[in-house]
Order: structure tokens, then C-alpha cells, then sequence
């Protein structure tokens, strides 16, 4: 909120605490014991953070308090259909919409690991009819992030997709 709007700006001015930290820790006590919906029980506040969806939901609650219109987050998988370029056309489309906002976007960056647990019938069914045996044995988990809000953008888009932003971490 405080690289945002006027409007945003002037919330983020509102919240208790003398300076940034002051005010960061306000929002854990605050909004970070509220149960967590990402996590199913606890708080939204854990030893290794808050999770994307209940971060969304504590900002969402600051801009519906002062009148403000409410965030909309999603992930930026790709889609089924979708190429990497393309992928990375829509992620610069959506981030540089959302700054035109002057609302900067919150990126979490994750890094994943696939378990995988096959059944060993489907395994040996999967190596007799030649189909990957990693189809539908993989399950994807997320073993550390990173959050950074996103500043600024670069005006286009590469020809592999790529692009460059700004950003605070």
C-alpha cells in the first residue's frame, strides 16, 4: 500500500506505528493471528510467513475498512494450451495493468519439488502401454518462497517472452 495510490498511500499512512517496521509488525498482530483460510487452522501469521491467499484476504480487509476497492489475486501458472511465451505475455499484461492501477502487485516466488508416490500396478501398466509414468504419479510441493512487490515493468516483451521488472524487497 505504501508504493501504491494516493488513495492507498493514505491508508498506509493511518496504521499504527512510527515508521514501516512499527507498522508491519501492527498488521501481524493484528491480521496475522485472524485464522488462516490458505492453511486450513492456525494463524494467517507462521513461523515461515503468510500465505498468498491470506495476504490477499488482509489487504482486502485494510481497503474495505477505509472504502477502498478490493484486490483480486490469482496464480500465474501456465495453461494447458498456453507456451511459455505466451505465459509470459499475460504475466507482463497483468502486471503492468496493475500498476497502471497504481496498485503494485505482490509476486511470490516458490520454488517446487514433484513427489512421486506411483502404484506399482499403475507403474507397470504405464511401462507395458509406453505411457510416462510420471503422468498422474507427481504431485507438485512447494519447498520455500519469496514474496517481492513489483514497481515497475519494462514497456514490451522480448521476442522469447522475456521482460524486466522493478522491484522491493
Amino acid at each position: 500500500m505504501r508504493f501504491g495510490n494516493p488513495a492507498d498511500r493514505s491508508v498506509s499512512q493511518l496504521l499504527n506505528g512510527k515508521n514501516d517496521a512499527m507498522r508491519v509488525q501492527y498488521l501481524t498482530d493484528i491480521y496475522g493471528t485472524k485464522p488462516s483460510k490458505a492453511h486450513g487452522s492456525g494463524r494467517r501469521q507462521r513461523s515461515d510467513g503468510i500465505a498468498c491467499d491470506d495476504l490477499c484476504d488482509t489487504y482486502n480487509e485494510i481497503r474495505q475498512a477505509n472504502n477502498l476497492p478490493l484486490l483480486v489475486g490469482c496464480y500465474l501458472d501456465r495453461g494447458n494450451i498456453e507456451t511459455p511465451q505466451g505465459l509470459l505475455a499475460r504475466v507482463h499484461k497483468l502486471i503492468a495493468y496493475s500498476l497502471k492501477q497504481g496498485e503494485p502487485p505482490i509476486i511470490s516466488l516458490c520454488s517446487e519439488v514433484a513427489n512421486r508416490n506411483p502404484n506399482i500396478n499403475a507403474f507397470l501398466w504405464d511401462i507395458l502401454t509406453g505411457r510416462n509414468p510420471m503422468k498422474d504419479a507427481c504431485l507438485w510441493h512447494i519447498l520455500t518462497g519469496h514474496s517481492v512487490t513489483v514497481v515497475g515493468v519494462s514497456g514490451d516483451v522480448n521476442s522469447d517472452g522475456s521482460f524486466s521488472v522493478d522491484y522491493i524487497n
